[in-house]
């Protein structure tokens, strides 16, 4: 989905005209609320991904990763899980050896910038972004519309707590008895 059917579907819910013009209008406000709206989910969600580094001098560099990695769960080399090291806040990791590396990690999604973007979010959380936009959109507009932003939070956190991270993700839910 992308920003601007969020955009589209909460100005639909707030029964407000939709057209180009008028997204355009709101548009800055509302990918505001679509920002704040992913990073609240991240914490649910949990989202990962797996890349691959090259070791220089026993040294992976996380800041070459394509996202911000919030969270190394595993590093492998040929297949093969490796002990690895991240002391502290630094944005190395160390490994035993030089070559190609697998990092699997859990990541923070980009904003969002334009109304063309798509949150990187599994497609069944995404649509609880449009319930959080209406919801912010009524907490500030006319104070006669306030008291329905809370039974819009009210649905945005039941779907919140319905998520599971890493449903559909095999890897994790495979048992790994290393002894």
């Amino acid at each position: 989905m992308t920003v601007n059917q969020i955009i589209r579907l909460s100005l639909e819910q707030l029964n407000r005209a939709c057209g180009d013009t008028d997204i355009a209008l709101c548009k800055d406000r509302f990918i505001s609320y679509i920002n704040d709206g992913i990073s609240d989910l991240t914490l649910s969600v949990k989202p990962t991904t797996t890349e691959m580094l090259t070791a220089i001098d026993g040294r992976l560099d996380i800041s070459e990763l394509s996202y911000y990695c919030t969270k190394i769960l595993s590093v492998e080399k040929d297949g093969v899980p490796v002990s690895f090291l991240r002391t502290g806040a630094s944005m190395s990791v160390t490994v035993a050896e030089d070559g190609e590396y697998a990092i699997t990690y859990c990541l923070m999604p980009r904003a969002v910038t334009e109304i063309t973007d798509i949150p990187n979010l599994p497609a069944y959380v995404q649509q609880l972004l449009v319930l959080y936009c209406v919801a912010r959109e009524r907490m500030a507009t006319d104070t006669s519309t306030q008291g329905g932003s809370e039974a819009y939070l009210r649905l945005y956190e039941l779907g919140k707590r319905s998520i599971r991270p890493g449903v559909g993700e095999t890897d994790r839910y495979t048992i790994k008895n290393r002894w």
